[in-house]
Order: structure tokens, then C-alpha cells, then sequence
């Protein structure tokens, strides 16, 4: 009906009041957080996540699949959790170096993870591609990202929101404008339009 239910606070052990990303993973709800790290929610009670090899605290956006929970951080790059135990499988890879992660998309057998400052990359069949400003990216700063619609099928495959522009950019990793509409801090699809945050 659209009534608030429960308001959490650190009084109810929230270790941290500014949120920044959520997501449903195997039945528990996962908050990430701006300084305190990853937390679980189970209904009841909260759970601490704090990765230290290397050491993250600054959850940047969560991303669920079937089989793991994606966790992108702005200090410590990517992590992967099976439900048991953490892992950095994408991040371990030759090419990842990836710190600052702003967004995540898993589509098909691809991860497509945008950066704050090194562009864009590209986990497909257990190797990393990059792709920046020489590739035709806008701007190294990727701000979000989005399967576009069928009406706009014929520019790409996937829509790429950067600071200064939106492009899309296809299997074959070729770039193609959308608007260069700048300032651009989230895209999602419905009724087969691609919609743009400012």
C-alpha cells in the first residue's frame, strides 16, 4: 500500500546511516554502505562484512546473479560471494586493474563493470577487456550501465552513461553515440525507452 513497515537506524544496529546500494541475494538482503562496509540482513539482525586483502570499506553497488552476489567497491575493486565465502576471480585476472568501481551489469556470459576513472571493462570467457577514450568512450568515468532496448538494437547492445555523454556499445565492443547529453548518473529500461538520471 506504500506505508513504511520499519524504519532501521543505527539504534537497530545499522553500522553506517549513509546507504549506498541494495540487493536480494539468496533470500537475505545485502546493504552496502558508504565507510562500514558490506552488511547482511536476514529480518532480524545485522551482519558485518569487512574485506581486508585488500582492505575496502566503500561499497559502491551490488549486483545479484544466480549464483553470486557482485560487490563493486570505490577502494578495494570487485569482490565475489558464493553465499559461503568471498572470492576476487575477476579481479585476479591479467588486465583488471580496476580499484574504483561505480557499476556493475551481468548480461549473458558478460560482466560489465564501469570505473571511476579507468573506463570500462569487460569480464567475458575468463579474460578482461578494456575499453576507454581511445576505444571511443566519452570519458573514462563510466557512471552506469544498461541493456538497451530492442528500438535501439541497431546502435548496441549495451547502453554506457558517462559524465559527458551515453553511448552503446556492441559484442564486438564498438561505440556508437546515444546523446551527448552530459551528467548522466543512471540509465534503466522500461516500456522500451531508455530513461537518463541527471
Amino acid at each position: 500500500s506504500g506505508e513504511v513497515k520499519r524504519r532501521y537506524t543505527t539504534l537497530d544496529g545499522l553500522p553506517d546511516t549513509e546507504l549506498t546500494s541494495l540487493a536480494v541475494f539468496r533470500d537475505r538482503l545485502f546493504i552496502g554502505t558508504a565507510s562500514a562496509g558490506l552488511i547482511g540482513f536476514d529480518g532480524n539482525e545485522f551482519t558485518g562484512f569487512r574485506f581486508k586483502t585488500p582492505k575496502a570499506t566503500r561499497v559502491s553497488v551490488l549486483a545479484a546473479t544466480e549464483t553470486e552476489l557482485l560487490v563493486g567497491t570505490l577502494d578495494g575493486g570487485l569482490f565475489e560471494y558464493d553465499g559461503e565465502r568471498f572470492t576476487r576471480r575477476v579481479s585476479s585476472v591479467a588486465g583488471s586493474e580496476m580499484n574504483r568501481v561505480t557499476t556493475l551489469l551481468p548480461f549473458e556470459s558478460r560482466l560489465y563493470i564501469g570505473t571511476q576513472d579507468r573506463g570500462l571493462f569487460i569480464w567475458r570467457e575468463a579474460h578482461i577487456e578494456r575499453v576507454t577514450t581511445t576505444d571511443g568512450l566519452p570519458s573514462p568515468r563510466v557512471t552506469s550501465l544498461a541493456v538497451l532496448p530492442s528500438s535501439l538494437s541497431h546502435a548496441g547492445t549495451i547502453g554506457v552513461a558517462t559524465d559527458f555523454a551515453v553511448v552503446a556499445i556492441n559484442d564486438t565492443n564498438e561505440i556508437k553515440p546515444v546523446t551527448n547529453r552530459a551528467n548522466v548518473t543512471s540509465l534503466t529500461v522500461s516500456g522500451e525507452r531508455l530513461w537518463a538520471g541527471l
